[in-house]
């Protein structure tokens, strides 16, 4: 028994050696991985996800720890790596199109990468954080992160930096400050981002189109919609919609019933939806060419489906 002794502190080292080994590897590999992810990131987010959900926590959470409340696994290495998936994993999700339900991940990004350096990592912690926000119908703190990462982009070339005005002006409209939104989506209209893309011309044309809609500058909407009827790269189920804004618009601003029943026919004529408000907008129509019996029946028919008369 006296002859062991003197080898277990070697065995101690060379277990504590192995398991500082196995400790490295792991640490390469979570890096490793966590590059690859984002790398990934743009052209397959999907494939990004399932690399992320690959790395494991090599230690059980403690209570109390962020893991708990976050999903986010342990990292050896400490906040860096921590807050990088963070940030991808919320990049991940809200690419694939999963909604965003907390904050939690986020705030570890923005806490880390700060706003005291234009970096894209800190604007893009910013920019997913407010897109967090809107997901969760927080709409002011989801400006609030917007602006933020407006300021935080290195190089405002960036598709990220376009998408973050879009955001914005979006929240903006949804709020009925239509000068703010439009402020927005003419500087996303002017950036490179959207210019070399029909389909960003598309929307950027549209929202521009409901905003001066709303202000009551018909003319002006009214091109852009046209714009945005010609615009083969927009999605022709939105395309057609437009119709429907044009009918409204025709009856109701400029009073001319024949023009706003031909665009209502050619919104019908995709959707061949006969819900409530259609049925009333035709029955204003019919009432005001004194077409009275079948303008009757249409109000009828609108009150028995009523839900989005409104």
């Amino acid at each position: 028994m006296k002859r062991v002794r003197p080898y277990i502190p070697i065995v101690a080292l060379l277990l504590m050696l192995s398991s500082g080994i196995s400790s490295c590897r792991r640490d390469t590999a979570v890096r490793d991985a966590l590059v690859r992810a984002e790398a990934l990131m743009e052209t397959d987010p999907h494939a990004a996800r399932a690399l992320l959900d690959s790395i494991a926590s090599p230690n059980p959470p403690l209570k109390g720890r962020a893991s708990e409340s976050t999903g986010l696994p342990s990292f050896r290495r400490g906040k860096g790596e921590a807050a990088l998936y963070a940030l991808l994993r919320t990049q991940a999700d809200y690419k694939c199109g999963v909604r965003l339900t907390s904050d939690s991940l986020p705030l570890i990004a923005t806490n880390y990468y700060g706003t005291k350096r234009k970096t894209q990592h800190a604007a893009l912690a910013q920019y997913y954080l407010g897109c967090a926000y809107s997901d969760m119908g927080r709409d002011l703190e989801a400006i609030d992160a917007l602006l933020r990462a407006t300021t935080l982009f290195p190089d405002t070339t960036n598709k990220y930096f376009a998408n973050t005005l879009f955001e914005l002006g979006l929240l903006y409209l949804n709020h009925h400050m239509e000068n703010h939104a439009l402020s927005f989506f003419r500087r996303y209209r002017n950036l490179d981002a959207c210019k070399k893309d029909s389909l960003n011309i598309g929307y950027a044309d549209y929202y521009m189109g409901e905003a001066y809609l709303h202000k009551g500058m018909n003319t002006i909407s009214d091109s852009l919609f046209q714009c945005v009827i010609r615009n083969s790269s927009f999605p022709k189920e939105s395309r057609y919609y437009i119709y429907y804004e044009l009918a409204k618009m025709f009856m109701y601003e400029w009073h001319n019933p024949n023009s706003a029943l031909h665009y209502l026919n050619l919104y019908k004529r995709y959707y061949g939806e006969d819900f409530g408000s259609i049925n009333l907008l035709k029955a204003d129509i019919l009432f005001e060419n004194k077409e009275y019996d079948i303008a009757y029946k249409s109000y009828h028919k609108a009150l028995e489906n009523n839900p989005d008369i409104y």
